[in-house]
Formats: C-alpha cells, sequence, structure tokens
C-alpha cells in the first residue's frame, strides 16, 4: 500500500482527529504569519521613528548647504571684485613708461627744469609672461628743495608699479638734484 491509500484510510476512520490535527497545523501557520507580520509592522514603525530624525538632518544639511554656497558666492564675487580692481591698477602689459614725456611735463609742473636725461643700463629677464626689460635713466634737474621733492613724488606716483627712483641726489644750495629713474616694462622704452 501506498502512503496516499494508508492517508485516505486514516482520515476515513479518525475524521474528527485528522480534522483537529490539521486545524492546529493551519493555527500555528497563521500564528507564524500574524507573528512575521506585526514584527515587520513593528520594524516599519521602528525605522519610520528613526526616518525622521535623519530627515530633519538632512534638511538641516541641506540649509547649511545653500547658506555655505551662498557666503561662498559671496566671498568669490568680492574677490572677482578685488581683482577686477587690481587688475585695472596695473598699466598696460607692455606699454613702457616714457619717461622722456611724461618726465618734462612732470618736471614743468613741478618748476622744475630738466637739464638732462641718459639713459644708463637696460636689462633683459625672460618670464613666464615674456621678456621683462628694465631700464635704468639718470635725470638731472634745476630747482629748489620743495619743487625738486614734487617732482620725486610726481613721477613715483604717475609711474606706480613700473617706475621706482634710485640713487637720488639733492644739493639745495646749487639748486640741484639728480636721480636714477629704473623703469620696468616688457618693451624697451624708445629714446627721444
Amino acid at each position: 500500500m501506498n502512503i496516499f491509500q494508508k492517508s485516505w484510510r486514516l482520515i476515513r476512520q479518525n475524521p474528527t482527529k485528522v480534522v483537529l490535527a490539521l486545524g492546529i497545523l493551519l493555527a500555528f501557520a497563521n500564528a507564524a504569519v500574524l507573528g512575521l507580520r506585526f514584527q515587520r509592522k513593528r520594524t516599519s514603525r521602528a525605522l519610520t521613528q528613526q526616518l525622521e530624525p535623519i530627515e530633519i538632518d538632512l534638511e538641516e544639511l541641506r540649509q547649511a548647504e545653500r547658506e555655505g554656497f551662498k557666503k561662498l558666492q559671496v566671498e568669490v564675487d568680492t574677490a572677482e571684485a578685488r581683482l577686477v580692481s587690481l587688475e585695472s591698477s596695473f598699466p598696460e602689459l607692455g606699454a613702457p613708461y616714457n619717461i622722456f614725456r611724461r618726465g618734462f611735463e612732470l618736471a614743468s609742473a613741478s618748476s622744475v627744469e630738466v637739464t638732462s636725461v641718459q639713459r644708463g643700463s637696460t636689462v633683459v629677464e625672460d618670464t613666464v609672461l615674456g621678456p621683462l626689460i628694465t631700464t635704468t635713466f639718470n635725470l638731472e634737474s634745476v630747482g629748489d628743495l620743495v619743487p625738486c621733492l614734487g617732482l620725486l613724488s610726481l613721477l613715483e606716483h604717475d609711474g606706480l608699479h613700473t617706475l621706482a627712483l634710485e640713487d637720488i641726489h639733492i644739493e639745495p644750495a646749487q639748486s640741484v638734484c639728480s636721480f636714477d629713474v629704473v623703469i620696468i616694462s616688457s618693451k624697451l622704452v624708445d629714446s627721444p
């Protein structure tokens, strides 16, 4: 006899016991399913409770990111504005300061008479931006102390970033002032 025939015979002889056993088995299966469902709901609630603070933290992080981005944007705008102002304060690249033309104009405005302008040395240095040329001129002029100092001040201010004064020699008794003018450019300074 096979197993199905034995099972069928047992069911016919004791139907209540079989139904009761089957009911108990179904009750255990139902309890197991209900237990799993309860566990899922409980886990889901716990995850939802944990998710709320995470979402709040995430929103705070997003807000901080937006505020930080705004601050960085303001800093970038400020830096760009400063860069533009700095770039505009530099002389045009390659435009040498014309000591002959401009120097005589400033001397005349200072009531100083330029008696001689002599070109000294020229040094060329290779840089990343191209050649950098430093030219030295010796200026001699006649004028009182205050006008000579005024001329020096005007030259330094007029040639800001491209001009420097060296070896300044003023003799108030003879009304003579002489000095070297050092000009930096990326092109050679033309002689008059």
